[in-house]
């Protein structure tokens, strides 16, 4: 398992890395060494957008996507739909 593949900076590279990212974070659920709430922390932490609600919705649509490996897989259509309304500073 390559943690670092659960790394990123904008919510642009996100979206482009998407299902790498929820293949990784699936493996990592499952090991017991892996810190969820660390996790949540490194993407809470982060600032993808102007303005506060843009923000917390693509904090929320990331969380979504995320645990969508647990449920039904969620459509890439919608992150980059979002990624189109947030805007470039995404």
């Amino acid at each position: 398992m390559n943690r670092n593949v659960l790394l990123f900076e904008t919510f642009r590279e996100f979206c482009n890395r998407a299902d790498e990212i929820l293949d990784e974070f699936s493996k990592a659920m499952n090991d017991p060494n892996f810190n969820y709430l660390d996790y949540q922390s490194y993407i809470e932490g982060h600032k993808f957008c102007k303005g506060e609600y843009r923000d917390l919705l693509v904090k929320d649509t990331i969380w979504e996507w995320l645990m969508s490996y647990k449920y039904e897989k969620k459509s890439k259509d919608d992150l980059f739909k979002l990624l189109s309304w947030v805007g470039k500073d995404s």
